[in-house]
């Protein structure tokens, strides 16, 4: 009987092993919308409504960034989400 239970155990085990490696690769499998400078600057060129958000680190920003840019970095963006509209698309550089 405990040969049993322990069997049971590790096939729930690998069970969820199983099923996170799953979603492990649909998450991968997302890709992220890329668009080309040029694309970019036609966006902004005709005020499409676009948020523009630079990862780079706060002295890259200061040393030259573009124009209608805000500054997150890279490590910032996951605490600071929030601080960007839902409904707007947002470009990151």
């Amino acid at each position: 009987m405990r040969i049993f239970r322990f069997t049971q155990q590790i096939l729930v085990v690998l069970l969820l092993i199983s099923l996170c490696a799953i979603k492990i690769s649909q998450v991968n499998a997302l890709e992220v919308p890329r668009i080309t400078l040029e694309e970019l600057k036609s966006k902004l060129d005709q005020k499409a409504d676009v948020i523009v958000v630079d990862a780079r680190g706060k002295n890259s920003f200061e040393q030259e960034h573009i124009k209608s840019a805000i500054s997150i970095p890279e490590g910032e963006v996951e605490a600071r989400h929030n601080e960007l509209p839902k409904d707007t698309e947002i470009v990151f550089y």
